[in-house]
């Protein structure tokens, strides 16, 4: 028998609440396809435990180690599907994914990401995924996120190649994962249609104060890709944290961009458009100048003397 298309990938550190109800949408929308199979790797103590077969098979195991690198490893160990299909235990399915996952694949691409809506403990909202690796690593570097790991789908072969998932990067293995891959020329491909629905709930390990830590990480991760975001940055951060030394003249004009938007929505009353080009202008202006000090500093082996909130 040929091997699986899809191996679907779901780390969890429980057989919960959340977990029947995102098998029975995996489920819905595999349709009993045989193209596809079910990897459920339970992280840390415990017996796996027999769970309903998804496409032509499920597998249920127990990661060797703890951490959901390590989870994820195993998985790939177990699985034999050309693309590995990233799920996570309290999310859902949408109902067209694999339908749009086969027709995507034929280009094989080393990674397809789709698309998420976001529900439960917050507004419900629309997130799509990057258009090109271009943009997708650019938001790697200035907001050390792209896109939604439990809906992206990686080609076997690359992430092999790749090295996998390290364990030493527990909570950031998404990002350096695809900065591995798109700084070394992955191929990518990017669906307006979305393939998770996104639960977001109290429990979640990325609520309430962890969330500043995990920017600060991602943020400190991205300068050891050595990439730089396109030809006109030299590879330093520029974010809605803070602002890192760089050349101002190299300065990516996307980071410009946003701060102009930004600058523009917090001006009011009358004369506002007026307003809005002034502080445009004397945002930009300042930028650069504590971009140069910064920068200027650096070059002489100093300690940056600024950070912004």
């Amino acid at each position: 028998m040929a091997a699986p298309r899809f191996s679907i990938l779901l780390p969890t550190t429980s057989y919960g609440d959340y977990l029947p109800v995102t098998l029975r949408s995996v489920d819905r929308a595999v349709a009993g396809s045989d193209d596809c199979e079910l990897i459920v790797v339970l992280d840390g103590a415990g017996r796996a435990a027999p769970l309903p077969t998804v496409g032509r098979r499920t597998v249920s195991l127990v990661s060797p180690g703890t951490g959901i690198s390590a989870a994820l490893n195993a998985g790939l160990q177990a699985a034999g599907g050309e693309y590995l299909v990233r799920m996570d235990a309290d999310d859902l399915c949408h109902p067209q994914r694999f339908r749009d996952l086969r027709r995507r694949s034929a280009g094989r691409p080393d990674i397809i990401a789709g698309a998420i809506v976001k529900f439960g403990a917050c507004r419900p909202s629309y997130e799509a995924p990057p258009r090109d690796a271009r943009q997708a690593m650019e938001d790697l570097l200035h907001r050390g996120y792209a896109f939604a790991h439990p809906a992206a789908a990686v080609r076997r072969e690359a992430l092999e190649r790749a090295g996998g998932y390290d364990p030493a990067r527990d909570g950031l293995e998404d990002l350096d994962l695809w900065l591995r891959l798109l700084g070394g020329g992955a191929g990518f491909a990017s669906s307006r249609l979305p393939h998770v629905f996104y639960r977001v709930h109290a429990e979640q390990v990325s609520r309430g104060a962890a969330v500043a830590a995990g920017v600060r990480d991602r943020l400190a991760l991205v300068p050891a890709a050595g990439a730089a975001c396109g030809d006109r940055c030299p590879g330093r951060l520029a974010t809605c944290c803070s602002l890192h030394a760089g050349d101002p003249g190299r300065v990516c004009g996307r980071y410009l961009h946003h701060l102009a938007v930004r600058e523009l929505r917090g001006a009011r009353g009358a004369g506002r458009v007026r307003r809005r080009r002034a502080i445009v202008r004397h945002g930009i202006a300042s930028a650069g100048r504590r971009l140069r000090a910064g920068w200027e500093l650096a070059r002489a082996g100093g300690d940056r003397p600024w950070t912004s909130a």
